[in-house]
Protein backbone atom coordinates (compact mmCIF):
# COMPACT_ATOMS: atom_id res chain seq x y z
CA UNK A 1 0.00 0.00 0.00
CA UNK A 2 1.36 3.45 -0.90
CA UNK A 3 1.56 6.29 1.55
CA UNK A 4 1.72 10.06 1.21
CA UNK A 5 5.18 11.52 1.74
CA UNK A 6 4.49 14.38 4.13
CA UNK A 7 8.04 15.68 4.67
CA UNK A 8 8.04 18.16 1.75
CA UNK A 9 4.78 19.67 3.02
CA UNK A 10 6.01 20.31 6.59
CA UNK A 11 8.32 22.87 8.21
CA UNK A 12 11.94 21.83 8.72
CA UNK A 13 12.54 20.05 12.01
CA UNK A 14 9.13 18.36 12.06
CA UNK A 15 9.08 14.74 13.22
CA UNK A 16 6.51 12.41 11.66
CA UNK A 17 5.43 9.27 13.51
CA UNK A 18 3.21 6.90 11.54
CA UNK A 19 2.06 7.21 7.97
CA UNK A 20 -0.94 8.34 5.98
CA UNK A 21 -1.97 5.92 3.24
CA UNK A 22 -2.81 7.28 -0.20
CA UNK A 23 -6.09 5.34 -0.18
CA UNK A 24 -8.08 3.57 2.48
CA UNK A 25 -10.83 1.05 1.94
CA UNK A 26 -13.01 1.41 5.06
CA UNK A 27 -13.79 -2.32 4.96
CA UNK A 28 -10.53 -3.95 3.81
CA UNK A 29 -8.32 -1.54 5.79
CA UNK A 30 -10.49 -1.42 8.90
CA UNK A 31 -7.61 -2.62 11.12
CA UNK A 32 -5.60 0.48 10.10
CA UNK A 33 -8.37 2.92 10.97
CA UNK A 34 -7.64 3.57 14.62
CA UNK A 35 -7.29 6.69 16.74
CA UNK A 36 -3.49 6.83 16.32
CA UNK A 37 -2.72 6.91 12.60
CA UNK A 38 -0.21 9.73 12.53
CA UNK A 39 1.48 12.26 14.79
CA UNK A 40 3.58 15.23 13.71
CA UNK A 41 5.78 16.90 16.31
CA UNK A 42 6.48 20.47 15.26
CA UNK A 43 9.66 22.38 16.18
CA UNK A 44 7.58 24.90 18.15
CA UNK A 45 6.33 22.24 20.59
CA UNK A 46 2.90 21.82 19.06
CA UNK A 47 1.77 18.36 17.94
CA UNK A 48 -0.73 17.44 15.24
CA UNK A 49 -2.59 14.17 15.73
CA UNK A 50 -4.43 12.34 12.97
CA UNK A 51 -6.75 9.49 13.89
CA UNK A 52 -9.90 7.75 12.71
CA UNK A 53 -13.04 8.36 14.75
CA UNK A 54 -14.92 6.36 15.77
CA UNK A 55 -12.06 3.90 15.77
CA UNK A 56 -12.54 0.91 13.42
CA UNK A 57 -15.89 2.24 12.20
CA UNK A 58 -16.23 2.11 8.38
CA UNK A 59 -18.47 5.19 8.55
CA UNK A 60 -15.88 7.17 10.53
CA UNK A 61 -13.68 10.08 9.52
CA UNK A 62 -10.11 11.24 9.94
CA UNK A 63 -9.86 13.68 12.83
CA UNK A 64 -6.99 16.19 12.81
CA UNK A 65 -6.24 17.95 16.09
CA UNK A 66 -3.51 20.40 17.08
CA UNK A 67 -2.23 20.03 20.64
CA UNK A 68 -0.05 22.35 22.68
CA UNK A 69 2.92 21.39 24.88
CA UNK A 70 0.51 20.37 27.65
CA UNK A 71 -1.29 18.05 25.17
CA UNK A 72 -4.43 20.18 25.27
CA UNK A 73 -6.37 20.51 22.01
CA UNK A 74 -6.02 23.94 20.41
CA UNK A 75 -9.05 25.09 18.44
CA UNK A 76 -11.59 22.74 16.95
CA UNK A 77 -10.46 19.44 15.40
CA UNK A 78 -11.13 19.00 11.68
CA UNK A 79 -12.85 15.89 10.33
CA UNK A 80 -12.33 14.67 6.75
CA UNK A 81 -12.74 11.45 4.73
CA UNK A 82 -10.16 11.89 1.95
CA UNK A 83 -6.45 11.24 2.79
CA UNK A 84 -5.33 13.89 0.26
CA UNK A 85 -7.48 16.51 2.00
CA UNK A 86 -6.04 15.33 5.32
CA UNK A 87 -2.50 15.86 3.99
CA UNK A 88 -3.30 19.38 2.75
CA UNK A 89 -4.99 20.32 6.03
CA UNK A 90 -2.07 18.85 7.96
CA UNK A 91 0.35 20.94 5.88
CA UNK A 92 -1.66 24.12 6.52
CA UNK A 93 -1.78 23.47 10.27
CA UNK A 94 1.89 22.48 10.43
CA UNK A 95 2.93 25.65 8.67
CA UNK A 96 0.63 27.78 10.84
CA UNK A 97 1.80 26.26 14.15
CA UNK A 98 5.20 24.85 13.25
CA UNK A 99 7.50 27.71 12.43
CA UNK A 100 7.70 31.21 13.78
CA UNK A 101 7.41 33.66 10.91
CA UNK A 102 9.73 36.58 10.44
CA UNK A 103 8.43 39.95 9.35
CA UNK A 104 9.59 39.35 5.76
CA UNK A 105 8.33 35.78 5.50
CA UNK A 106 5.05 35.16 3.72
CA UNK A 107 2.74 32.22 3.23
CA UNK A 108 3.98 31.82 -0.35
CA UNK A 109 6.15 28.78 0.51
CA UNK A 110 3.15 26.97 1.92
CA UNK A 111 1.05 27.85 -1.13
CA UNK A 112 3.78 26.64 -3.49
CA UNK A 113 3.97 23.33 -1.61
CA UNK A 114 0.17 22.97 -1.79
CA UNK A 115 0.13 23.60 -5.56
CA UNK A 116 2.91 21.07 -6.15
CA UNK A 117 1.05 18.53 -4.03
CA UNK A 118 -2.24 19.07 -5.85
CA UNK A 119 -0.69 19.01 -9.31
CA UNK A 120 1.30 15.84 -8.77
CA UNK A 121 -0.82 12.91 -9.99
CA UNK A 122 1.26 10.40 -8.06
CA UNK A 123 1.31 12.55 -4.90
CA UNK A 124 4.74 11.62 -3.60
CA UNK A 125 4.30 8.03 -2.60
CA UNK A 126 6.68 5.46 -1.17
Amino acid sequence: MSHILLGPLLPGGSIVKGELQLNYDPIADLALLDQDILEVELPTGFTIDVGWFPQYDPAGRFRIAVKDRAHQVVGTPTELRDPRSVALTLADLANAYGAPRTRTQSASTTEIRRREFRSNDVIAVC
